[in-house]
């Protein structure tokens, strides 16, 4: 048995193995990208089939697709727990698909050219069927906060698809004061999704500030602000918020503070 003790042997020889590694490895990047290639003529990127990038439009065109409404056939919703957009007769709309909610909302309207496209009916479909179903746990809040005064105070609610039903999160209030409330929110079993966070003002009027915008940005539920509640007359404000679209929404101040 021989031992070849020549450093530069040693080194040619991890050159090539090296060498060889990145030739295989090369070579298996090329077969992925030529079996990839036909999957660019079914996705309607406006891009040359040479362009390096085509296959990360791709992928990204698939996380958030564009689907045309049939203008013959019949319209399938999501069924996913995604979003997508949509073109149809009248322009440009969104869909969204939680375990709570079905949402269509046009965004662009197109009343000038003629869109070869079907037709879509906007739509708010909530699994718990109105937001009204939570005004007694709301109205539990409304009391917790008034208890918190001055400071402010949150909760959040779950859709529970195990009990089909609303039910409060068990959140970790770190801070409170009368400006601010830090607090920790637990990872949420699979089958619980965030439908409705309400936060209150304390004796300050209800309104979404800029800290509730970044906070709501991006999000998918319902969010509320109550206010005033150190007097007879106290304040609300809500709003369904859907990955940066903020819908506000009436609810009656006699109904979640008069029960």
């Amino acid at each position: 048995m021989t031992k070849n003790n020549n450093p530069a042997h040693a080194t040619d020889m991890h050159y090539g193995a090296l060498h060889n590694h990145l030739v295989q490895a090369d070579k298996a990047a090329t077969s992925l990208i030529d079996a990839l290639l036909p999957l660019a003529d079914l996705y309607p990127i406006a891009s040359s089939h040479e362009d390096d990038s085509k296959l990360l439009d791709i992928a990204s065109f698939k996380t958030v697709p564009t689907a045309i409404v049939p203008p013959w056939g019949m319209f399938t919703p999501l069924t996913e727990n995604k979003h997508r957009f949509l073109l149809a007769k009248d322009g440009l709309h969104i869909e969204v698909r939680r375990p709570w909610l079905h949402f269509i909302h046009r965004l662009y309207e197109e009343k000038s050219i003629a869109m070869p496209f079907g037709e879509i009916t906007p739509r708010i479909d909530l699994a718990f069927g109105r937001l009204g179903v939570a005004l007694d746990l709301m109205r539990a809040f409304v009391r917790d906060a008034m208890d918190q005064l001055p400071n402010e105070h949150i909760r959040h609610l779950a859709w529970d698809e195990q009990a089909q039903a609303l039910v409060p999160v068990d959140l970790q209030i770190e801070t409170a004061t009368p400006g601010a409330v830090q607090y920790r929110a637990p990872d949420l079993p699979d089958h619980q999704t965030l439908a409705i966070d309400i936060h209150s003002h304390g004796a300050l009027p209800a309104f979404f500030s800029d800290q509730d915008n970044k906070d709501d940005a991006g999000s998918v539920k319902f969010s509320g602000v109550i206010g005033n509640l150190d007097t007879s007359t106290p304040t609300l404000e809500f709003r369904l918020c859907v990955l940066g679209l903020y819908l506000p929404v009436h609810v009656p101040a006699d109904k979640l503070f008069g029960g």
